[in-house]
């Protein structure tokens, strides 16, 4: 008898669990369509590999075949793993420049050589396509990795906040440029905010963060990304088409 009410209560709790999972998944569904409606972004649930996606989608990076994890394969994000997604996604055209927000995942496998085992891999997305060229620049939080790399000559992009230099590793292909984006507000803007990845190459700048997170972060996460992208300076702009 005792095994059969614990069966019936284990069955009680898996529904319930799995009820819940459902309200919650249908209220995210219901906020990203409220964001989208908000910020005037187009809403793809399915994501961007299907046939449904809009040629504003197809527009975004000037291609007619490739996906959204293709087309973003200068980033290191997007070259690890296998069975790489990218849903949902809102898209977003204005003033010249295009903005994806997406949900992405990839898989690793492992093998021992007695075992295999899949790991699922889940990152929230934000990045900004702007109508002229960035370098190539990268910030990471600073590891004790980076420290045993200077010691062996790897190379760091350092500016003239210590505070800054302590959060960040800053690697590039052009220093000079980096620090034209790099400038002190920028800097005292992004020690104010909590540390994560930044990366720039040719015309896009993009940020993530681990997890399928709440429309309500990926709203600040753009509303950073634009802040970002409107202080890169006329001049640079212009110089850089």
């Amino acid at each position: 008898m005792l095994w059969v009410l614990l069966g019936i209560g284990f069955i009680a709790l898996c529904t319930f669990v799995a009820i819940y999972a459902e309200k919650l998944r249908q209220q995210r569904i219901k906020d990203f369509i409220a964001l989208a409606e908000k910020h005037g972004f187009e809403y793809h649930p399915s994501g961007l590999m299907t046939t449904d996606a809009s040629p504003s989608f197809w527009n975004f990076f000037h291609i007619e075949t490739d996906g959204v994890v293709n087309a973003l394969s200068e980033f290191p994000l997007f070259n690890v793993g296998h069975s790489k997604q990218a849903a949902p996604v809102l898209i977003k055209r204005s003033g010249g420049y295009e903005w994806l927000l997406f949900d992405y995942e990839y898989k690793i496998t492992r093998s021992n050589g007695k075992s295999t085992t899949t790991t699922t891999y889940r990152f929230s997305v934000v990045l900004a396509k702007v109508p002229f060229q960035f370098p190539k620049l990268s910030l990471t939080p600073q590891t004790p990795w980076h420290n045993l790399g200077k010691m062996v000559g790897l190379r760091e992009l350092e500016t003239e906040s210590e505070a800054f230099n302590k959060r960040y590793y800053v690697s590039t292909d052009d220093q000079r440029r980096s620090l034209e984006i790099l400038h002190p507000q920028v800097i005292d803007f992004l020690e104010s905010r909590p540390i994560r990845e930044w990366h720039y190459n040719g015309d896009i700048v993009l940020t993530h963060l681990p997890g399928h997170l709440a429309a309500s972060t990926y709203e600040a996460m753009f509303e950073e990304v634009s802040w970002l992208v409107s202080q890169v300076p006329q001049y640079y702009q212009q110089d850089n088409r």
